[in-house]
């Protein structure tokens, strides 16, 4: 059997700026007897002092030569507290990192992979170790002792999990598959140690800007009884009033005032109402920039200027990293908020151009969408809509041409059409129908993943990794079968084509990674050449297996912009 050695850490709470209290490890000794040990970090009472950094760094890195893997559950929160302060390196973690959070989502039909769920699974720890789970974000306010023990316990705990996760890995991934996943969480903790630089200046103008608008905004609310953008007691009755019909409930039985209804409301009723809504919709959108966005991002920012996101590998079924602390991932595309920090030479973004839609192409031998892709500067939506009515009424039909590719890949029917492009029921049925007839490929093998999904159990990725059906999956989602086929391996892509530039690229640093886009902080060299090698690199990702599935060719796009810091940025 391997060696382990199971790290945990307690912090204060869960951001990166929380302070580390305790750091726990265990392993077995030559006689196969579980150990476990705990250092007290920070944490001061009559009973217990906190160590010296150096006896931090010395205990560690003692217990850290011998075992074949270092092993978290959630290694995404842990890891960084550790890299932070030295403690670990990436020299120490490199091809060791074993995360079960992880590999559990990766070797079989798991619901929930938590540390609790996945031990009582297996009959692993006490009723007062699981019941201590509540209190993790009240540790702090404990006695040292109690925390000590509790960390000692997930310690214990995680080091006999990983032999049952770690042993079912070994029968499906080979060893080189296994470290590369364990390589790509050592990145996504480097990534929030290194952190984002924003700009500061721009924000705060931004947020008088925003906060004189909605001041006006909630002025004109007022006027009308609605106290605020987000007041929907007050809305509703003014709706009511206006003799708007309101028909959608929310599963509670409430009417339901969604973006979606409000904007159907809106098209039916001219002069006032259109205006009130107008405002509420303005309104929220200020109301969320302005809280999460600019204010909840710049509050996060550490004395350099910079946030420091937690990247969360396996965050989500798919295999896509998941973000908070702040969500970089749910800014919108128009709002720059990141700019080249103190020292680096540019600023980098390298996004995959309709990554999906090519995945989905290759993965369903879609011969006329792969001809569509032979042109570099074609826009396959026109394409699309081009093969559907032809060249005369292609123009106006881009966008039902873009809905029908989308609806292909995301598996959705008629009436899911019908409500995200705002379609009668009739219409979205003909543009599905007459996608089908033109690229027939598609329909077959979401059919036939489909089958092999609740057959088998799972898919098969890209890069190798499963993606194996939930109970849930199988009751309820199964239709998603493709759509989970080329969304994982749009992950594993991405996951490639970051580590190969983490290693073959030194003069770079990657900082982010938002849906399909990768950004770069370029610290030395030619900001060309550093560009051109990051884009062939990624190009180069899809393995050579999923690009002969069709003919011709369908090459991986990327779109590259440069952000040059400014006189102020480098002050």
């Amino acid at each position: 059997m391997p060696r382990f050695l199971a790290l945990d850490i307690e912090t204060t709470g869960l951001t990166y700026n929380d302070h580390l209290l305790t750091v726990a490890a265990a392993w077995r000794d030559d006689e196969g007897v579980v150990q476990a040990e705990a250092m007290n970090v920070s944490m001061r009472d009559l009973f217990s002092q906190p160590c010296t950094t150096p006896e931090l760094f010395y205990w560690l890195r003692e217990l850290a030569q011998g075992p074949d893997w270092l092993v978290f559950h959630n290694a995404a929160f842990d890891l960084p507290h550790l890299l932070r302060i030295g403690v670990l390196t990436e020299d120490i973690c490199r091809g060791r990192i074993f995360d079960t959070m992880v590999m559990a989502r990766h070797t079989g039909d798991r619901e929930s992979v938590s540390l609790g769920k996945l031990c009582r699974h297996y009959g692993i720890g006490n009723e007062g170790w699981q019941g201590m789970k509540k209190r993790r974000k009240g540790l702090a306010k404990l006695d040292a002792e109690t925390v000590i023990e509790y960390n000692k316990d997930d310690a214990r705990n995680t080091l006999l999990l990983v032999e049952h996760i770690h042993g079912e890995a070994e029968k499906i991934y080979s060893q080189a598959y296994l470290q590369a996943e364990g390589d790509f969480i050592l990145l996504a903790a480097q990534m929030q140690v290194t952190g984002m630089a924003i700009d500061l200046t721009t924000i705060n103008r931004t947020v008088d800007d925003y906060k004189a608008e909605l001041a006006e905004i909630q002025k004109r609310l007022m006027s009308v009884k609605i106290l605020k953008a987000t007041d929907n007691v007050g809305l509703r009755k003014y709706l009511l009033s206006q003799e708007c019909l309101l028909i959608a409930k929310t599963a509670g039985g409430k009417d339901k005032l969604d973006v979606g209804v409000l904007q159907e409301i809106q098209a039916y009723h001219q002069g006032e109402v259109a205006d009130v809504i107008e405002d509420v919709l303005r309104g929220r959108h200020l109301v969320k920039a302005l809280g999460t966005w600019l204010v909840g991002i710049r509050d996060q920012a550490d004395e350099e200027g910079r946030v420091h996101p937690l990247f969360k590998p396996g965050g989500t079924v798919s295999g896509r990293l998941s973000c908070k602390h702040p969500n970089v991932q749910a800014i919108p595309r128009g709002m720059k908020l990141f700019i080249p920090g103190r020292g680096v030479k540019a600023l980098v973004s390298l996004d995959y151009a309709q990554a999906e839609l090519r995945l989905a192409a290759i993965y369903a031998g879609e011969v006329v969408m792969a001809k569509i892709f032979q042109e570099p500067d074609a826009d396959p939506h026109l394409e699309t809509a081009r093969a559907m009515y032809g060249d005369e009424k292609a123009k106006e039909n881009r966008f039902l041409g873009k809905s029908a590719n989308f609806a292909t890949i995301y598996g959705a029917g008629p009436g899911s059409l019908s409500h995200t492009a705002k379609l009668s029921q009739e219409k979205a049925k003909e543009v599905l129908t007459l996608h089908r007839q033109r690229f027939p490929r598609f329909r077959q093998v979401s059919k036939a993943a489909e089958a092999r999904w609740a057959k088998r159990g799972f898919l098969v990725l890209s890069s190798g990794r499963r993606r194996f059906v939930s109970p849930s999956d199988r009751a309820f989602k199964l239709y998603k079968a493709f759509n989970q086929l080329v969304q994982g391996s749009v992950a594993c892509v991405m996951q490639t084509a970051m580590l190969g530039i983490h290693v073959e690229m030194p003069q770079v640093r990657i900082v982010s990674q938002v849906h399909d886009s990768i950004l770069i902080e370029v610290m030395e060299g030619d900001i060309d050449e550093a560009c051109h090698r990051a884009v062939t690199i990624m190009e180069d990702a899809v393995p050579e297996r999923i690009h002969k599935l069709v003919n011709p060719r369908i090459a991986m796009k990327v779109d590259v912009t440069v952000y040059l810091p400014t006189e102020e940025a480098q002050e």
